[in-house]
């Protein structure tokens, strides 16, 4: 299974040898893309509750608050994967950009089609595609498409600096990106999570950050009690935060839940630097996050369909049950119905591109 899950993630390694410090970080990052997609389920499960004041906000703001870093994982995997060496840009351009191509298309035609049951899709398919995404969580392969676009950028910077420098762009990056809009929210708003050019500058720092913290030399012992304490910090300031700036204005407000908020970089950068850092689980944990793994671009895809269903058939997401308990065991169960979808697609050759 580990070397199946190596050639799956390190698409650019072609040394024949791998140390046993690099099975080791394959490994931490494989988790790291297992517990991202849960998270996932975490988010859209958590914020069926958040709109609507009831006796089950509190749940929803903690489970939102600590599963705001699955975004920001995704990010920093990419650039812990990618960053690392450089490649002819007919790669960037070609072969990198249609692995992200063609799931967009395949789901987006799945989307476009479950739509249009309902008649809630779009007549011209094609022209719905490129203006931007046809359901909601779609928008996340719209901001990778642009980001690839500067990937060559991103990879020069990073294998021709040193680590100081690097680290010295995150920050900068972090100061005009993140704090400053809550320092100035007038100056800039955290926006939409549409792709774009302000975007695409406003998640870079995520790329630097995962391939920084992924090289970072310190001991596993530390990197586990350090990223612990930043992600217990950063999702508790999210939860406390957000339920001042609700009481203040008198509605439910997210502002603190953006993927680049400070609290929300904290907690990613600790979850990121804790999970990268772990000893392989026992069998049967380990197995079941690499399938989770392997199968996390499906579920990330498909998983709102799943959700919508159990929604409409039992009523119990978003209604007056006990979200404390009903949100993770939704997730659990969301997942149980989904990966099995999922790792069954990616038996058939052709599919394993786009799920």
């Amino acid at each position: 299974m580990t070397d199946k899950v190596t050639s799956n993630l390190i698409v650019t390694q072609k040394a024949p040898d791998i140390t046993a410090a690099d099975k080791s970080i394959i490994i931490g990052l494989a988790y790291i893309r297992a517990l991202a997609a849960a998270l996932v389920v975490v988010t859209h499960l958590s914020g069926a509750y958040f709109m609507t004041p009831s006796e089950n906000w509190d749940a929803s703001n903690f489970f939102g608050s600590f599963s705001r870093v699955c975004v920001p994982m995704f990010l920093m995997l990419t650039g812990a994967l990618f960053l690392k060496r450089e490649e002819p840009l007919k790669y960037y351009y070609g072969k990198r950009l249609i692995r992200i191509a063609l799931p967009l298309v395949f789901w987006s035609v799945f989307w476009l089609a479950w739509l249009s049951q309902s008649g809630n899709a779009p007549s011209n398919w094609a022209l719905a595609i490129i203006k931007g995404p046809v359901i909601f969580h779609m928008w996340y392969f719209y901001l990778l498409l642009s980001m690839s676009l500067g990937m060559p950028v991103f990879v020069k910077f990073y294998v021709n600096s040193e680590p100081r420098e690097v680290w010295s762009v995150i920050l900068v990056w972090f100061f005009f990106c993140s704090l400053l809009p809550v320092i100035d929210p007038g100056h800039h708003v955290y926006g939409s999570d549409q792709a774009g050019v302000t975007n695409v500058i406003n998640y870079s720092g995520y790329f630097l950050l995962g391939a920084a913290l992924a090289d970072l030399k310190i001991s596993r012992s530390r990197a586990i009690l350090l990223g612990g304490g930043l992600f217990a910090f950063g999702g508790g300031m999210t939860v406390i935060l957000t339920s001042w700036l609700t009481a203040k204005t008198g509605h439910a407000s997210d502002f603190y839940y953006y993927y680049t908020s400070p609290a929300v970089v904290l907690a990613s950068v600790g979850i990121f630097l804790a999970i990268a850092n772990c000893k392989r689980g026992p069998k049967p944990l380990h197995l079941v996050l690499m399938v989770l793994s392997e199968c996390s671009l499906g579920v990330y895809c498909l998983h709102i369909l799943t959700l919508d269903r159990l929604r409409a058939a039992f009523g119990i997401i978003g209604g007056p049950e006990n979200a404390w308990i009903m949100i993770p065991v939704n997730a659990v169960l969301i997942l149980l119905i989904t990966v099995p979808v999922i790792y069954c697609m990616r038996l058939i050759k052709p599919l394993r591109s786009v799920a």
